[in-house]
């Protein structure tokens, strides 16, 4: 082999010296300051090896499901090496996503380092519906309908049909609960329980398909009951869906559901949306704004972010001829 294959592009940058996620955790990494939040209490330590801390800007902010609740700037005589303590004497917050405490220091008009904690916070986790919209039902669908919106909802297929907002039509198939995902390196040897690489092993989650048992209305609420099983397989996962629409149109969706007690771990659960062309942009609550994993994390924060699908796909390198790792590690390389 001339070559490690793809092991051989795990650079600070991209070969066009781009920036990646790995350039934002080697900044995270080699940052000035650590930094450890219990009880009120935040200590922070100055890595530098002969600068005083007296020389950056440091702030801390405390936000609450992305809201900006408090926020100081403080200036630290800190020697290297040294620690500080500074008393934030912070309440139980009450939110619905998260209370985060965010350290932040600049020099020279430059952030140079960035942490985040979680703060103590009572999250209430109910999303707050209206009255529930009207609803009809025929023996194949059932229809939901309010001021400005129109829906369809598919007993056949155990979700919506049809999302109409002010005439316009927001999906372009019926939404599908999906298990599957790109793999990464590190599960090269999770291919063949996962997928349909031959005719006895594998849940084949690359070719399941969605049952659905039985669809009624209860209570203002849509209740699904089916399985996500693969082709020439027995079910793997057994669910119950409850959906609610309100008059305003919010629909909210509870999944609960049940793993067979043999199967692999998967490798993700949830809806897959295909969405018009148009509808591109999009907002999200959680690590961002780069792509990152729970062990690629350090320089990504917890927050709102505003994205398109332009900006979230990574081309990741691949050099040509590519080694069979699989055959080459059976035969001792």
């Amino acid at each position: 082999l001339t070559h490690d294959g793809n092991f051989c592009c795990d650079g600070m940058v991209f070969s066009d010296r781009s920036l990646k996620a790995g350039s934002f955790e080697v900044k995270a990494a080699y940052q000035p300051i650590t930094t450890k939040y219990k009880k009120g209490s935040l200590l922070i330590t100055n890595r530098y090896d002969f600068t005083n801390l007296n020389e950056c800007d440091i702030q801390y902010v405390v936000e609450v499901d992305s809201k900006v609740i408090k926020a100081e700037e403080v200036n630290l005589d800190l020697e290297p090496h040294d620690t500080a303590e500074l008393k934030l004497d912070l309440p139980v917050y009450q939110c619905e996503l998260g209370a985060y405490l965010n350290v932040y220091v600049k020099k020279d008009d430059k952030e140079v380092a960035k942490i985040q904690h979680q703060v103590d916070c009572n999250i209430i986790r109910e999303i707050s519906l209206c009255d529930s919209a009207d609803m009809t039902q025929d023996e194949q669908n059932i229809y939901i309908e309010g001021k400005g919106f129109a829906y369809i909802f598919s007993k056949q297929y155990g979700n919506f049909e049809s999302i109409r907002v002010d005439g316009e039509e927001q999906i372009c198939a019926v939404p599908q609960l999906s298990t599957q995902r790109a793999t990464i390196d590190n599960e090269i040897y999770m291919k063949e329980f996962w997928n349909n690489v031959n005719i006895w092993q594998g849940e084949n989650i690359n070719v399941h398909f969605s049952k659905v048992y039985d669809c009624y209305i209860v209570d203002d609420a849509i209740v699904v009951k089916g399985s996500l099983a693969g082709i020439s397989r027995k079910p793997y996962f057994r669910y119950t869906l409850n959906v609610k629409v309100d008059k305003v149109g919010k629909i909210q969706m509870n999944l609960h559901g049940n793993v067979r007690e043999d199967t692999p771990w998967l490798p993700r659960l949830g809806y897959e949306f295909k969405l018009p062309k148009g509808n591109k942009d999009f907002t999200y609550y959680g690590r961002g704004l780069i792509e990152n994993y729970c062990d690629l994390c350090h320089g990504s924060s917890v927050g709102y972010y505003e994205s398109n699908t332009d900006k979230e796909y990574i081309s990741s390198l691949i050099p040509r001829d590519l080694p069979d790792w699989k055959a080459a590690w059976q035969e001792g390389y």
